[in-house]
């Protein structure tokens, strides 16, 4: 079709089959929502077309699309309108979803900019830093992208007000008989996420934790 011809020239198809969900870890904040939305759908494969940095989604296509020739070229009518219409030196705008290194969570908020440590999203109209260590190798790209087409300026300022290295905390359970060791991550609504010493996150509910460190765990999430 003529518009995916064109489409070749002026961006990507995200493409993802049943065995190749790894590749979740390699597409950007902004792609990925998409694939997670309902449009997408959760029989695989699935696609999602957008620019080539990753920033701006001209299509979501289900596999009930995929599979039929006449939903898929009505599907893609708005492609080349859309591909025109795209500013290059645009940034990101609206939520993203930043997948978890070596699972299949993710946080999700407003965008708002990015560092050479850290994306920064709202949440509530509240400002969150989520730390790109702890975050998949597209979030990491994707910030690195930003950061250069931004200048270093911006960046310098974003990371000494929101980048502090935290220390490794000992969070004990509600009942007092355990303790994980674990950095702040972040914490959103009830959900806590730490990360371990091996590098890896873990989320789970501050319910599971003594007031005290519940309590700790809210004031590093200010």
């Amino acid at each position: 079709m003529a518009a995916f011809k064109k489409f070749k020239r002026k961006g990507v198809m995200v493409y993802l089959p049943r065995k190749a969900k790894d590749r979740y870890d390699y597409i950007s904040p902004v792609t990925y929502r998409a694939l997670e939305s309902p449009e997408a759908g959760n029989t695989y494969p699935f696609a999602v077309a957008c620019s080539p940095n990753q920033y701006e989604v001209f299509g979501i296509y289900s596999n009930k699309v995929l599979s039929d020739e006449s939903a898929l070229r009505k599907a893609a009518g708005g492609l080349k309108e859309k591909m025109e219409a795209h500013n290059p030196d645009a940034q990101p705008k609206g939520e993203i979803f930043m997948r978890l290194k070596d699972s299949s969570n993710y946080y999700k908020g407003t965008f708002k900019k990015a560092t050479d440590k850290a994306i920064i999203v709202t949440i509530g109209g509240k400002e969150r830093s989520y730390p790109l260590n702890v975050l998949t190798k597209g979030c990491g790209d994707f910030a690195n992208s930003l950061k250069s087409s931004s200048g270093s300026e911006e960046s310098t300022d974003t990371q000494e007000g929101s980048d502090k290295e935290l220390a490794v905390e000992d969070w004990a359970s509600a009942k007092g008989d355990k303790t994980i060791s674990g950095k702040f991550v972040s914490l959103v609504g009830d959900k806590l996420t730490i990360e371990k010493s091996d590098g890896k996150t873990l989320s789970f509910d501050i319910k599971f934790l003594s007031e005290e460190s519940q309590k700790r765990a809210k004031e590093l999430a200010q």
